[in-house]
């Protein structure tokens, strides 16, 4: 007994003195050993034992696991998000007594030296930070949480599979106590396996892993436990190779993979705990940020690389700037007037993108939209605005991202035919449109009039050879590059297209530069100096008689903008785009046409010997 007894004493010493331990071994070499011979900052004036700020074996409170720390009474403000609550899934009220017992500390209410007894006596332990003495948690220490958990992690919250879209894990060993790292407290029947508390993650007695994490999170390890994220796997955030560093391990975005975006405690991004808020999160120009300005120096070979500068620095953007407006899911009212944002989020799932834009002549959303969510128009059979949307998870056409907001889905939008619903101008039972959702309606057109190579060919644009466009094929960056990203970020072009459109009645330019955007689809040679396949002829009547090439006759000679005569997204009530005078410009003010020609009134053609040219089609239809 004597012997027993000295060699428990032996070892009782050895901890309290703090004898070299090899890291990881317990936690005397953790910070959670708040006595006087402890590692961290924060320590006690002269306590030398290492259990008695958590623990004692008698007078426990709760019994297990013979607790000794006075318990928080705060009320505790908790997580929620709009993704939980659409889904039905069930947020907790408060924190339940087991994570109470972290936040005796960690929330900052409680003295960190306030304990039910030492030695047997109640009693209070003095606490020192680097000296000074303090009481509770200091605010400025890492594992200060607060009684505001909104931009936590959620604890106490069921660990529920039977809700749809929540993505999580089948529970299974190793989520259940006493079967693995990861623990839910207590398992139960159903789809209901327990809930989670902070020891689920961390455990408080060893720091093997950073942040007495319970197993390693290098490539998502620990959090890919219990969350399966759809088509994560093959994304962009999973198998970059860009250099990225957290105190988790890894070297790579891939293996940061979630804590590269998010924060489990105290996160700036509310409600996702996101490590900023929104789109800062992407970009803010900081060493730790993948799409910021200041990463410059793994941006070699690495495509859509500095989004800030292509957002801060051009003329016309999206208007990412917008705080705390996105919603998961969002619905017509928090996409309205009041609420408008264009987060990054809106257009692009981070945890399926992949490198990519669309195929050209394909109007089906690219790589980079994978796994985004829009809406789909149900048009019915008239032209105009539909009717109504459903919403699309994930979308299938890249449209379906933008009619989200250039819509009549939401709020906001600018009706007519110039405007901004773009869903009834697109509708393929309107008389003419840019084929975005549908195939276009001038299947006899001649190939000649097509300009070769993107997105149409010189073999025809009916069948399979009448490939659709998308809104990214005109809008987008104008300086699209190795690291200056593609797609409708930035434009220094008005309106946010890629090359200029001249919108004047008279441009001054070459045509084939002011008119770049038109001629990257529609051949130069056809629209501008005459060569077989613009398909109508203009009488000139009062100017001696004749005709001449039209199209030429207007681009060439006359300098007469396309848009002028020609509107762009669609047409409720004309063929062929043509755009009658309105308050947004144009000049045509009546129009007709048959098989074979027609006529066309113009404000242009007073001073020409009448208002009015007939017209004869090169190629009747």
């Amino acid at each position: 007994m004597r012997s027993r007894g000295l060699r428990a004493g032996v070892v009782l010493f050895v901890l309290l003195q703090g004898v070299a331990v090899p890291a990881g071994a317990g936690i005397v070499a953790t910070k959670h050993n708040l006595s006087v011979t402890g590692p961290g900052q924060v320590k006690a004036v002269s306590e030398q034992e290492v259990c008695v700020f958590c623990h004692t074996p008698h007078n426990a409170n709760p019994a297990v696991p013979l607790w000794n720390h006075q318990q928080t009474n705060a009320a505790h403000t908790m997580y929620s998000s709009d993704y939980l609550t659409d889904k039905g899934y069930a947020m907790p009220a408060s924190v339940n007594q087991r994570s109470k017992l972290c936040l005796s500390c960690h929330d900052g209410t409680v003295a960190l030296g306030s304990v039910y007894n030492v030695r047997g006596q109640a009693g209070t332990i003095a606490m020192q930070r680097s000296g000074a003495p303090i009481t509770t948690m200091p605010l400025d220490v890492a594992g200060y949480l607060g009684t505001n958990l909104t931009n936590d992690h959620p604890v106490s919250i069921g660990y529920d599979t039977g809700v749809s879209d929540i993505e999580l894990v089948t529970p299974a060993p190793p989520l259940f106590p006493a079967k693995g790292a990861v623990k839910l407290y207590p398992p139960s029947g159903g789809t209901v396996a327990g809930t989670v508390e902070c020891t689920s993650c961390h455990d408080p007695h060893t720091d093997t892993f950073p942040k007495f994490l319970v197993a390693s999170n290098l490539s998502a390890g620990l959090c890919r436990t219990c969350h399966q994220k759809t088509n994560f796997d093959g994304s962009i955030h999973a198998t970059s190779s860009v250099p990225f560093t957290t105190i988790y391990g890894g070297t790579t975005v891939a293996q940061a993979a979630c804590v590269a975006c998010h924060k489990s405690h105290s996160g700036a991004g509310v409600p996702y705990i996101l490590e900023r808020q929104e789109e800062q999160t992407c970009y803010n120009g900081t060493s730790t940020s993948c799409h910021g300005s200041s990463i410059t120096t793994y941006q070699s070979g690495v495509t859509g690389r500095n989004i800030q500068s292509t957002f801060e620095g051009k003329a016309v953007r999206h208007p990412v700037e917008t705080s705390a407006k996105h919603r998961n899911v969002d619905t017509p009212g928090t996409l309205g007037l009041g609420s408008r944002h264009a987060e990054c989020y809106d257009c692009h799932n981070p945890h399926q993108a992949q490198p990519g834009l669309h195929t050209l002549g394909s109007s089906l959303a690219g790589n980079a939209l994978k796994g985004a969510r829009g809406v789909s128009p149900n048009n019915g059979g008239s032209p105009g605005a539909p009717a109504s949307f459903t919403p699309v998870f994930p979308v299938t056409f890249e449209y379906e991202v933008c009619l989200k907001c250039h819509s009549n889905y939401t709020t906001g939008y600018v009706t007519g035919n110039d405007g901004g619903n773009l869903a009834a101008l697109f509708n393929p039972n309107n008389p003419s449109y840019h084929p975005v959702e549908g195939v276009g309606k001038n299947l006899g057109i001649q190939a000649s009039a097509f300009a070769s190579g993107t997105p149409w060919t010189s073999t025809g644009y009916n069948g399979v050879t009448s490939p659709n466009i998308t809104c990214t094929d005109c809008h987008g960056n104008d300086t699209a590059g190795p690291n200056d990203p593609a797609g409708p970020h930035g434009s220094n072009v008005p309106r946010l297209l890629k090359k200029q459109f001249a919108a004047s009645t008279y441009w001054s330019a070459s045509a084939s530069a002011e008119l770049a955007l038109c001629f990257s689809c529609h051949n130069y040679e056809v629209y501008y100096n005459g060569v077989a396949g613009s398909r109508f002829k203009c009488g000139m009547g009062g100017m001696g008689g004749g005709s001449s090439a039209g199209h030429q006759n207007h681009v060439k000679n006359r300098k007469i903008s396309c848009y002028d005569c020609h509107t762009v997204h669609g047409r409720t009530d004309n063929k062929h785009l043509i755009r009658f005078k309105d308050s947004s410009g144009g000049e045509i003010t009546a129009y007709t046409e048959t098989p074979t020609g027609g006529s066309c009134t113009s404000n242009c053609h007073f001073g020409m010997g009448g208002g009015t040219r007939s017209y004869t089609l090169a190629y009747p239809r």
